[in-house]
């Protein structure tokens, strides 16, 4: 008996760890904000915001910014918190800090508190997180909400208008020609009586966003819906647009309430870690000199998807042997010449790596406390092209004295001649 509920116990914990292991590994699938974890006010301000979300602003990388600092407010209705968005100006975005995917579903709800051909959406597949959509690589997927007009221009309704744009550094896409489906969600006005309390502005609208590969390499399909009624779809090729992307809320010109935000990644795996190396790395060397490479301490190497703990330096030298730093030395000194390959590396729970790699050139030292001084010739027999000063002055010499005899027999003939 008491054998029975030993083995009874042993098998109750491992279903039990089994199941936590399971929950555990899906955790990096879901992420979900209902604002309702903090204070009314400015989040911007609260440790627990800024934990969340971030922009180029609040995290430091960018000086502070008034298109996203003063413009949230989390407020209550009804027992029920929201997020407030209101501002005269455009390009305010926020992101959670380390979600990157490729396929995944975004679920928000959102209520547009007027009609001044504002905007709220999400860029997605971002290179960059700390960027805006026109700072960086991205889809930008916007709901506009606007009035219809009649063919006199007048007022007969409310419209949310889906919209598609390839962010990036050098100059934004509009892709709304590529898109099929209506793109708008239309609410008409009656033709008598007052407007019914369905309409756009100021009800609750829920959109959804859900992104995927298509079997093309580089191809991907975007589409959108609102209440649930698909409005929009855009098959799009980008290789630029083919990477685990960073995603930011973004908002324009307007007044917004935002709430039940949820993000559904659909990836088989997480994405790898990305490694991203703030500051330059040599790119000469000389034999036997010490390398200072980048380093935490200096806050000069950034982890996205891995702990600290995870990362680890490789270098491949000239003869293609690999050599592996131990955690916490960030100096190399090279005993040979040739180009070295420096790997910042950094594995996740799942075994997979990301890597920054850079190429150093190491040669011998030029120093010229090292010149060897003689009159032999020390020119490098594996170097044809190496110029050898002793042998063009001798060259310049034997000229020289060729130059004075030619001349000095060419007078003799022709003093003979005359």
């Amino acid at each position: 008996m008491k054998k029975r509920i030993t083995i009874t116990f042993v098998l109750l914990m491992v279903l039990m760890l089994g199941t936590v292991t399971v929950h555990a590994q899906e955790d990096w699938r879901l992420f979900e904000e209902d604002f309702e974890s903090y204070d009314l006010g400015a989040p911007e301000e609260q440790e627990a915001f800024t934990d969340t979300w971030t922009n180029h602003s609040w995290s430091g990388s960018g000086d502070a910014d008034p298109n996203v600092d003063g413009v949230l407010d989390i407020r209550e209705e009804n027992s029920n918190q929201y997020l407030n968005f209101e501002h005269n100006d455009s390009f305010f975005y926020m992101g959670p800090h380390d979600i990157r995917s490729k396929d995944f579903e975004i679920s928000f709800d959102f209520r547009a508190n007027d009609l001044t051909d504002a905007w709220i959406g999400w860029n997605v597949r971002k290179e960059f997180r700390d960027a805006r959509f026109n700072g960086t690589t991205g889809m930008l997927i916007y709901l506009r909400t606007v009035h219809t007009h009649d063919t006199d221009e007048n007022i007969t309704g409310e419209q949310v208008v889906v919209n598609f744009l390839r962010g990036g550094l050098m100059s934004e896409t509009d892709l709304n020609d590529e898109a099929t489906g209506d793109r708008a969600y239309v609410y008409e006005y009656p033709t008598e009586g007052p407007v019914e309390e369905d309409r756009i502005k100021g009800n609750w609208l829920n959109a959804r966003i859900v992104v995927s590969d298509t079997e093309n390499e580089g191809e991907a399909e975007y589409k959108v819906y609102i209440n649930d009624q698909l409005q929009g779809t855009l098959v799009h090729s980008r290789n630029a647009l083919d990477i685990y992307g960073f995603m930011s809320l973004n908002a324009s010109t307007g007044n917004y309430d935002i709430d039940n935000i949820r993000i559904e990644l659909n990836d088989e795996e997480p994405a790898p870690p990305l490694v991203r190396i703030s500051t330059s790395v040599p790119q000469t060397a000389d034999v036997g000199e010490e390398i200072e490479l980048p380093s935490f301490d200096e806050g000069d190497i950034e982890l996205i998807g891995a702990a600290e703990e995870d990362f680890y330096i490789e270098i491949e030298t000239p003869d293609e042997n690999t050599i592996q730093l131990d955690p916490g030395v960030f100096t190399y000194t090279p005993a040979s010449t040739g180009i070295y390959t420096i790997r910042f590396m950094a594995e996740n729970d799942t075994g997979q790596i990301g890597e920054s790699s850079h190429l150093i050139n190491v040669s011998e030292s030029d120093d010229p406390g090292d010149e060897t001084t003689t009159t032999e010739d020390v020119t490098d027999p594996n170097d044809d092209n190496e110029p050898n000063e002793d042998a063009n002055n001798t060259g310049l010499i034997i000229g020289i004295v060729a130059g004075v005899i030619v001349v000095g027999v060419a007078g003799v003939f022709f003093l003979k001649r005359g």
